[in-house]
């Protein structure tokens, strides 16, 4: 279903996409006033998409109250000035990213990226977990297509999203986009084009270099290093 929603990202989710690295005190705190003020940077200089990434924001060495509040702390130092898309955690329960989802709408996230944390069993379970996701908020939700760890033996070590699971997911009115990580250049392609002029395709590794190919497939966005 195509929804204004997913036009406004199509609209306005183009060129580089900024990941926010979290900064530390000395005592392993997180230093929230340097986050202000690296988002404020970052909107002086032009930055018209920001993104709260797992890897580049470090999720795997916060607690689940440091990442909410990470989310909020960019939603609201961005707040009208640009769009802003939080995340989800790499673990945790399908009731937890319910939660981020529900605090990233009331902190005036325009988008969250939803990171499935379960091993794959079927193309129905992931299924399921984006729609019950996505209908816990009205924000936009961008599923991080990165191969998930396989959850019995004989479908190796890793599963990759298929096209087909990915237009199901796309059949949910309020996903927006993918972040696109598969790291194999044949889905790449099969995924920018299925989602061009449908869905935001933010490149997640490669840079401006990657972009320039990926470009023409149809991703008009990229996250930069």
């Amino acid at each position: 279903m195509f929804s204004k929603l997913k036009q406004r990202f199509l609209e306005e989710v183009k060129g580089p996409v900024f990941p926010i690295p979290t900064p530390f005190k000395e005592n392993g705190d997180v230093d929230y006033d340097g986050l202000r003020r690296y988002v404020g940077f970052l909107l002086e200089q032009g930055a018209k998409t920001i993104m709260v990434t797992v890897g580049t924001s470090r999720f795997n060495i916060l607690t689940v109250e440091e990442m909410q509040e990470v989310n909020r702390v960019v939603a609201n130092s961005v707040g009208k000035s640009g769009i802003v898309i939080v995340t989800t955690p790499t673990t945790g329960s399908t009731f937890q990213a319910k939660e981020f989802a529900r605090h990233a709408a009331a902190d005036g996230a325009d988008g969250i990226l939803l990171v499935f944390p379960e091993r794959y069993y079927s193309d129905e379970q992931v299924f399921r977990y984006f729609e019950d996701v996505a209908s816990s908020c009205p924000i936009g939700i961008l599923a991080h297509l990165a191969p998930i760890p396989a959850g019995r033996a004989g479908l190796g070590p890793r599963i990759q999203y298929s096209p087909d699971l990915l237009r199901q997911i796309f059949e949910i009115e309020n996903v927006v986009g993918i972040k696109e990580e598969s790291l194999d250049s044949g889905l790449s392609y099969q995924y920018s084009r299925l989602c061009a002029g449908f869905g935001v395709v933010i490149g997640g590794a490669g840079g401006m270099r990657d972009f320039l190919t990926k470009y023409q497939w149809g991703q008009q966005s990229y996250l930069v290093g």
